[in-house]
């Protein structure tokens, strides 16, 4: 089969979107918003017969990396190797264009095994921590934040970490809004903090970062009684902590990078996945 692999235009987007709606189960609200920052991300596709029947997104990070994003094929398209054909295109032109490698989240174990058939290795992982409230007493401050000031907390508290531009903190916090979420910052006694929140079938604390650099038990405890009371519907809170953070709880797989780089164990989150 021949197909021509290329950067998607403004012309085919229709086609995208649509593809996009028989692969994934996000709704069109979510869609749209992804695709008014059409100026942050490209897509590279493959197009056969003049219809593109696979396509992937490309978010750039900080510090040179190329996340890839919304990963699919048509289904009559699949198991004919064009999505092996695409990733490797995709790295190829990450490297050409002098970037350290591309990196994405797998959606389950089977696809993370697909990918490390491709050159993927797993180099991120996240704490997973459960708790409930345990009293309505908290001394948590809501207040407002900037995307500059998220990320002015980020490099502190993350120092070994995949950094994102403001204009892709904005795009998480719209997100998080679609989803019944929101990025919410607070203050804890003297210190400043956020709280990445993703409200669907579980309320998930996607990220959280404090500007003392040090988050116990009984921040996240405070944290948990004030999102419960915020989110009233919610009778626990699941975070997801970096993965070198003293707090006891179950490691899990999160990011994959195929990178010609060293590339030590980093923190990488505020991805859409």
């Amino acid at each position: 089969m021949q197909v021509k692999i290329r950067y998607a235009k403004t012309e085919d987007f229709s086609q995208l979107k649509d593809i996009w709606l028989r692969c994934f189960n996000d709704s069109k609200e979510f869609i749209d918003l992804f695709f008014s920052y059409k100026g942050y991300w490209k897509a590279i596709v493959i197009e056969h017969n003049n219809t593109i029947v696979s396509m992937l997104f490309v978010i750039p990070t900080a510090d040179d990396f190329w996340y890839i994003y919304a990963v699919a094929t048509l289904p009559q398209y699949r198991k004919q190797g064009l999505m092996k054909k695409l990733l490797n295109e995709t790295y190829l032109r990450s490297i050409k264009h002098r970037k350290k490698g591309i990196l994405l989240v797998p959606a389950t174990e089977m696809i993370k095994k697909y990918y490390e058939k491709l050159g993927f290795v797993s180099f991120s992982k996240l704490k997973k921590v459960i708790l409930i409230p345990r009293s309505q007493q908290f001394d948590i401050i809501e207040n407002k934040i900037t995307e500059s000031q998220i990320n002015t907390i980020r490099k502190k508290y993350f120092k070994e970490s995949i950094k994102w531009k403001s204009k892709h903190v904005a795009l998480s916090k719209l997100t998080t809004l679609v989803f019944g979420g929101d990025i919410i910052a607070f203050k804890y006694k003297k210190d400043q903090g956020y709280v990445v929140v993703e409200n669907q079938k579980h309320l998930i604390v996607k990220e959280i970062a404090f500007s003392s650099n040090v988050i116990t038990m009984e921040v996240l405890q405070e944290i948990t009684n004030f999102l419960c009371k915020r989110f009233s519907k919610t009778n626990e809170v699941i975070f997801h902590l970096i993965e070198n953070s003293p707090i006891e709880g179950e490691l899990i797989s999160f990011a994959m990078i195929k990178s010609n780089d060293l590339v030590s164990s980093k923190y990488f989150n505020l991805a859409l996945d």
